[in-house]
This record gives structure tokens, C-alpha cells and sequence, in this order.
């Protein structure tokens, strides 16, 4: 009877610690190697490489003269959360007649931890009312004896 009850248990272990296995998910789009060769620096335009790589993940925020192919790789590690163990950006720039400029690759290896300044937006002063700005009037200068001093 020992021995039985030992097994189950056994058995309930191992099915328990199978299912803390890592697992990888897949996030944002990257385009395969054989279309992004196909892009050609100085031909094509923000029409054709939308036609042939796609819509991109993102687009340069303040000129927009770029386009951001992002793709990320997370494992779980259970209880210790998800980590990134790979990233590939695609960066595909254009010029201001909108043809292709630059098309370059980058992975994990080549970003750098940004240390973010924390902002605190301090709460509006409070106004003061009418009654309190009457009450706190009284007793202090007024114009004409600050001016004839």
C-alpha cells in the first residue's frame, strides 16, 4: 500500500513540475529573409516595400521616415516571469522623395538599458477663494501708500 501511495505521488510530481516548463511566445512581425533581399536601396518606394514586406510594427514617431519591423521572443519561466531572450528590429529609412534609403538589422545584442528619469507632475495649487483672498488683504498695503512712499 506504501509503495502505491509513493507512486501516485511520484507520479503527481513529475506531471506537476512537466507543466512548469518554459514556454516560448512569439511577438511582432518580421519579414523573411528572401523579401527583404528583394528591397533594393535607391528603387523602391514606401508603396512597394509596404507591398512587399508588409504594414511595419511601428513607424518613426517624429519624422516618420522610417519604417520599424520588430519581432520578439519570450520564455516563461514560470513563476519568475517572462524574459526576452531574442529581438530582431528590421529598420527600413527613406528619404524625403519617400524611396528607400537605408535598410538595416539589429538584435538584443546591440540595444543598451536606457535608465528612465522618474517626472513627478506636482498637483495644482490650490486657488484661493474670494473670502480668503478678502481676509488676507486686510492689514497690507494698499497701492496709493506704496506708490507716494
Amino acid at each position: 500500500m506504501r509503495r502505491a501511495g509513493f507512486q501516485i505521488i511520484s507520479a503527481l510530481v513529475l506531471v506537476t513540475l512537466s507543466a512548469c516548463a518554459g514556454q516560448i511566445r512569439n511577438h511582432g512581425y518580421m519579414p523573411a529573409p528572401d523579401q527583404v533581399a528583394d528591397v533594393l536601396v535607391g528603387v523602391d518606394t514606401r508603396a512597394s516595400v509596404e507591398e512587399q514586406l508588409g504594414l511595419p510594427t511601428t513607424e518613426g514617431l517624429i519624422e516618420q521616415d522610417a519604417y520599424f519591423y520588430v519581432r520578439s521572443r519570450l520564455q516563461n519561466k514560470g513563476l519568475r516571469g517572462a524574459e526576452e531572450i531574442e529581438r530582431n528590429i528590421l529598420v527600413v529609412s527613406f528619404d524625403k522623395n519617400d524611396v528607400v534609403k537605408n535598410i538595416q538589422r539589429f538584435s538584443l545584442s546591440d540595444g543598451q538599458i536606457v535608465a528612465l528619469q522618474p517626472r513627478v507632475t506636482l498637483p495644482p495649487r490650490e486657488e484661493k477663494g474670494m473670502f480668503s483672498r478678502i481676509l488676507l488683504s486686510i492689514g497690507s498695503p494698499d497701492a496709493a501708500s506704496v506708490i507716494n512712499e
